[in-house]
């Protein structure tokens, strides 16, 4: 797209000559790999570490079969697949595979069981950088889809359970603060105490121990 290249030209970050472009022109038209990531919440540990312990194995079985490999996450007991979402799917096609298996996997643990999020690295990254303690009160300026917020959540439950910690999280559209809504829900219980708004970020409560945009 022409006014992404002039956007970036502006910049001025890409200063490599046309090889740098070109590598960054295949880089963004590179699919995604399926990521994921383990729910962290008290009470369901056990049941948390036998079902990411059977991902594993599917895994294995899966890269055992000549799949790309993939690489843990240990930071936030994630993985990325080898595979972009449109490849596993059309793996998985093909019944009696590993594929078949991992992809069943990932349906039943995230929807079903709620034990894993799919979410991008790039979304893990700012629960993880910015370290939030059980008991902490914190803002999410740009919450939706809500899988940021989920595990900002987790870090102020944490292990101990603590529900003085409070999560407030916001998106600008109504209707992706109602996907947030029923993101964070679907923790039950033992998810923490959570505020879903909508609106601009300049209208939000300010205040808290930690934010994010």
């Amino acid at each position: 797209h022409r006014s992404l290249v002039e956007y970036y030209a502006r910049q001025r970050l890409l200063t490599g000559g046309s090889d740098e472009w070109r590598a960054f022109s295949a880089s963004l038209r590179t699919a995604l790999p399926v990521t994921f990531r383990a729910v962290r919440l008290p009470g369901r540990e056990a049941e948390s570490n036998r079902n990411w312990a059977e991902g594993m194995r599917l895994v294995a079985a899966l890269e055992a079969e000549g799949e790309p490999a993939g690489t843990a996450l240990p930071w936030c007991r994630g993985y990325s697949l080898g595979l972009s979402r449109m490849q596993l799917r059309d793996a998985a096609s093909r019944p009696g595979t590993a594929a078949a298996a991992v992809q069943r996997w990932l349906v039943a643990s995230n929807n079903r069981l709620g034990l894993i999020v799919r979410q991008e690295v790039v979304s893990m990254l700012p629960a993880v950088v910015l370290g939030a303690k059980p008991g902490e009160r914190v803002l999410d300026l740009c919450g939706a889809p809500g899988s940021k917020s989920s595990q900002l959540l987790e870090h102020i439950v944490g292990a101990t359970a603590s529900r003085s910690g409070f999560l407030v999280t916001n998106d600008v559209s109504p209707e992706r603060a109602y996907i947030i809504a029923s993101k964070l829900r679907a923790l039950g219980s033992r998810g923490g105490c959570f505020a879903v708004c909508t609106g601009g970020g300049q209208t939000q409560p300010g205040g808290g121990d930690a934010g994010v945009v």
